[in-house]
């Protein structure tokens, strides 16, 4: 039953923040951190916006290329170079395909919507009925046969 609540109070929180979100701004243009940072908002918004922008987005770029590097190296797929290339340079080269044009923004807000579900909701959902499973195996937990 623990569990359970807490699932639901994790999505309560989530859709509040949300639905927040959504009424706080009546018209949003593509990049909603530039609608954030526009001179209309209060110091403290625009403050908050540069902040997330800086440290979750700008710093997760080098995070990535050495976790994507250092996992087709340990893992033997690839040399240290051509492991250097596809983490580092090639996620580069290909960027620039999408740099002008609406296309980058609607292969991140489509690869965003179908991430960030079923992270957020099923994985955890899962894991807790797999917990339970463990902890005890007499409740019934049906479980896909590839689990």
């Amino acid at each position: 039953r623990g569990r359970a609540c807490t699932c639901e109070q994790a999505t309560f929180i989530y859709m509040s923040v949300g639905i927040l979100g959504a009424v706080a701004y009546d018209s949003v243009s593509g990049n909603f951190l530039r609608s954030l940072a526009s001179h209309c908002n209060p110091t403290i918004t625009r403050l908050s916006t540069f902040i997330f922008a800086t440290v979750c987005v700008g710093l997760s770029v080098p995070v990535f290329c050495i976790m994507v590097r250092y996992n087709l190296t340990v893992g033997m797929q690839c040399g240290e170079g051509l492991a250097y290339l596809l983490s580092t340079i090639l996620p580069w080269l290909v960027s620039w395909l999408f740099y002008k044009g609406t296309a980058f923004e609607d292969v991140v807000a489509w690869s965003g919507q179908l991430n960030n579900g079923p992270v957020n909701f099923v994985l955890p959902l899962v894991v807790s009925l797999m917990a339970l499973e463990t902890v005890c195996p007499c409740l019934p937990v049906s479980r896909p046969a590839d689990l």
